[in-house]
């Protein structure tokens, strides 16, 4: 996979011809003005530089008017009964008030931003769903701030979190298995079902440090999805 991503003479057959990957990074240098010092690092986003990047970031990969970048993005028809599904990470948030208090955990400005440009190419607010859904374990809240947040930026957008288990029950007929190759066989991992019914997934995960990993990156945002 690195080697495509990196290799600009190969690609994946879409149709045809053949397709070259492209990678987009933004970076803005207001976007995040925590001092490390004091305060919550969660307090100190810009949502309107963590907007203009994620904008920036697709017209760089669509191209045309920001109205058609995101069109294409979100080109299904019908777009007013076309679900969105954001994946986040609240593998810290064991409280239902204030989620992961000081740990790094999802922010509610890159998921305001998604949102936003869904509504801007058609979608509805309410077909909107917050979930972070990766275990039927009680713990993963989506955090009360965090859903207050989103909600005044954008009435009606849904949440679904681990811990109230809301929205669906998990599929006995989806589920992950493991390789029998594992020296502890990890159980049989239930799926919910609201990510098998939505029509656009968007996976906002966090790059950080990770114990035995070096650091997490997006695949591992989607375990139990």
């Amino acid at each position: 996979s690195a080697a495509t991503l990196l290799t600009p003479d190969w690609g994946f057959i879409a149709d045809s011809p053949l397709i070259p990957p492209k990678v987009v990074h933004v970076h803005h240098g207001r976007a995040a003005r925590w001092s490390r010092s004091g305060g919550n690092y969660r307090d100190f986003i810009d949502q309107g530089a963590v907007t203009l990047m994620l904008d920036q970031a697709v017209l760089s990969l669509k191209g045309g008017t920001l109205d058609q970048a995101w069109s294409s993005v979100f080109s299904l028809a019908a777009a007013e009964t076309r679900l969105l599904g954001i994946k986040i990470n609240c593998n810290n948030a064991t409280a239902a008030a204030d989620g992961a208090g000081t740990s790094i955990d999802a922010v509610p400005e890159p998921v305001i931003a998604v949102i936003k440009a869904f509504l801007r190419s058609g979608g509805r607010a309410t077909n909107c769903y917050v979930f972070d859904l990766s275990t039927s374990g009680g713990y993963r809240y989506i955090a009360t701030w965090f859903r207050n947040k989103v909600l005044a930026a954008v009435p009606g957008v849904q949440f679904r979190d681990a811990a109230s288990n809301t929205g669906g029950a998990y599929n006995a007929a989806t589920h992950v298995t493991w390789s029998a190759g594992y020296p502890t066989t990890p159980p049989v991992t239930r799926i919910h079902d609201l990510p098998r019914q939505c029509d656009y997934l968007v996976n906002i995960p966090i790059v950080k440090r990770h114990i035995g990993a070096g650091s997490t990156l997006g695949y591992k945002n989607h375990f139990g999805t």
